[in-house]
């Protein structure tokens, strides 16, 4: 916590005729201006956001011809086949198409790429499939911008193609009869959005025009979770997409996706956006990562309650197995760091030939998160002689760039700023290790964590009234983060295990005559040693007995406590400091 620069968030607004206008407390006027919203349209579409507001679909590059492609299809009775992705958008997205058009009486099937298998994207093995199969069309979903082989073997053999995606194109568009992707250089398209959500807008225009209903409103919860695992924005439209798609999933209007809350043990009633990043996603991804991801798909899809009920009891299986092997190779990793007589200022290479390659990139970023630097995990491949990895960062520093002073090391990489993959040969890991120390050197100005305080907030203003208020901003996620606030100075005057298996602590402060209840759920072990070693063992036992107390400058939020039919407001430490 010490290498941690705090920084107060100081902007400026006309807080008093926010809180007037809009009926919240001063602390959430100071919220909404630090989030950049001060005009009066802004703050009531970001606290009550409606359906209308979403970006008209017409807007996205080459929809209306998509489109007039599948119209044309559905009369004419051709094969279509969707080719999805293994991620939770690719899941989501490949669902939303299925469902929109198996409505509108399509023959229709997918396809979703195996990730040891096909790899990443489209592969030659899909489109082959296809045209053995008589495919006539093939719709792809967040997917296929990269694909310009494949699109051209599968436009050759005759088939019509059909790209939805959104993620960067290059400098030449794959030459499919329609290419769909809002980051394409001609678009006007507002905001970034996901894959799954592409895919959405779509089906809603293709609906309108066939005179069909509305496909949207129904689909909010699906388009939520992707939107949330994909890790989009969560302003403009992804919020309101998000704040509308969590009511439909509290009332647990999707079988698959209330199936699978019940077998992650969730209460539908409570479900939130960390839910679907968190807890619901990642299950999802397992089954991507361990099996194959269609099963998401199917569950996705799934009308009988027995049927949703077995995919995600199987999904849920899956994730705690994915749990157990990343934890086994996050523990090996530290091992191999705490080796290492001091934490190095360069990027990190770890070996981990036991590792699950699709495992690399989760235990990557867990590693980054423990040491606060860009962190590389390589892997034995199942091609003989081969590597592959995957490399996360930290704010400030592009590993994309770092691997391309690599480049004639590597058989293959790709990815951006934050996040890559890569793979190379056995033999060059050495050099490959050695170029990284060279070129890899990480200032001293980006090793330090920063963290952005929203308000310096006594323990007097915590109330139901604030969480109540609270409420409005959510969801909280990228780009909405949520409320974090400080205090210095605050007398810690008693400690106590707690949890079924005292894995956390709670932490009593005293201000103005009055007990507060924390908890620190970030290791308790880890904390009680950094205060025996700065303020000595009697000192930390009195603490045990109420006998003592210290200053320490804290980190937090608030949240609800429930215990039985009691509330009470409680302080999540979120960091600390010591006093000087």
């Amino acid at each position: 916590m010490e290498n941690e620069k705090w920084m107060v968030c100081n902007k400026t607004g006309d807080f008093a005729a926010i809180s007037e206008r809009f009926g919240v407390g001063e602390p959430i006027a100071r919220l909404l201006v630090n989030r950049g919203l001060t005009e009066p349209r802004q703050i009531e579409e970001y606290l009550w956001p409606k359906l209308e507001s979403l970006t008209d679909g017409r807007r996205l590059p080459d929809a209306e011809l998509l489109c007039g492609y599948l119209e044309e299809s559905l009369r004419l009775h051709r094969r279509i086949r969707i080719f999805g992705d293994y991620d939770v958008d690719g899941v989501c997205g490949t669902y939303l198409l299925m469902t929109g058009l198996l409505r509108l009486g399509a023959n229709v099937d997918f396809r979703i790429p195996h990730r040891r298998k096909d790899g990443y994207g489209i592969s030659d093995r899909m489109v082959e499939e296809a045209i053995a199969d008589g495919i006539d069309l093939i719709l792809t979903v967040d997917s296929g911008i990269s694909a310009l082989p494949q699109v051209a073997a599968a436009r050759d053999a005759g088939i019509i193609i059909l790209i939805t995606d959104h993620h960067e194109p290059g400098e030449l568009l794959p030459a499919a009869h329609a290419v769909c992707d809002p980051k394409r250089a001609d678009s006007d398209y507002p905001e970034e959005i996901c894959g799954a959500v592409v895919a959405a807008k779509l089906m809603e225009l293709l609906y309108s025009r066939l005179s069909a209903g509305s496909f949207l409103p129904a689909h909010l919860d699906v388009m939520a979770l992707a939107t949330v695992c994909d890790v989009m924005k969560l302003t403009g439209e992804n919020r309101t997409i998000v704040k509308l798609g969590l009511k439909q999933l509290q009332e647990r209007k999707h079988l698959g996706l209330a199936k699978l809350a019940d077998a992650c043990g969730i209460d539908a009633s409570r479900i939130s956006a960390y839910h679907l990043g968190f807890v619901l996603g990642p299950c999802i991804n397992a089954v991507g990562r361990l099996e194959h991801a269609k099963i998401g798909v199917e569950l996705l899809l799934a009308e009988r309650e027995a049927d949703a009920e077995a995919y995600a009891k199987q999904l849920f299986s899956y994730n705690e197995l994915r749990k157990q092997r990343t934890n086994e190779m996050v523990e090996r990793a530290l091992e191999m760091l705490a080796e290492l007589p001091e934490l190095p200022d360069y990027i990190l290479l770890f070996y981990l030939p036991e590792c699950d390659e699709s495992l690399a990139g989760i235990v990557a970023g867990k590693v980054r998160e423990a040491c606060y630097r860009p962190v590389v995990i390589l892997t034995d491949s199942e091609e003989p002689g081969m590597l592959k990895g995957s490399a996360r960062s930290i704010d400030g520093v592009s590993v994309f760039r770092i691997l391309q002073q690599c480049g004639g090391l590597l058989e293959k990489y790709g990815g951006h700023e934050q996040a890559a993959g890569m793979s190379l040969r056995r033999e060059r890991l050495g050099e490959f290790q050695e170029r990284l120390e060279q070129v890899g050197h990480i200032p001293p100005e980006l090793r330090q964590r920063k963290r952005l305080i929203d308000i310096i907030l006594p323990f007097s203003y915590l109330n139901r009234e604030l969480l109540t208020e609270t409420s409005l901003l959510e969801p909280f996620g990228a780009g909405n983060p949520q409320p974090l606030y400080a205090k210095r100075a605050c007398e810690l005057c008693r400690i106590a295990l707690a949890g079924k298996t005292n894995r956390f602590l709670k932490l009593y402060f005293w201000e103005a005559g009055r007990e507060y209840e924390g908890v620190y759920f970030d290791g308790a072990e880890e904390f009680l040693q950094d205060l025996e070693e700065r303020y000595g063992a009697e000192t930390v036992r009195a603490l045990w007995q109420k006998r003592t107390s210290i200053r320490l400058h804290l980190l937090y939020t608030p949240r609800l406590h429930r215990y039985g039919n009691q509330e009470s407001v409680e302080i999540v430490v979120k960091g600390y400091q010591h006093v000087l």
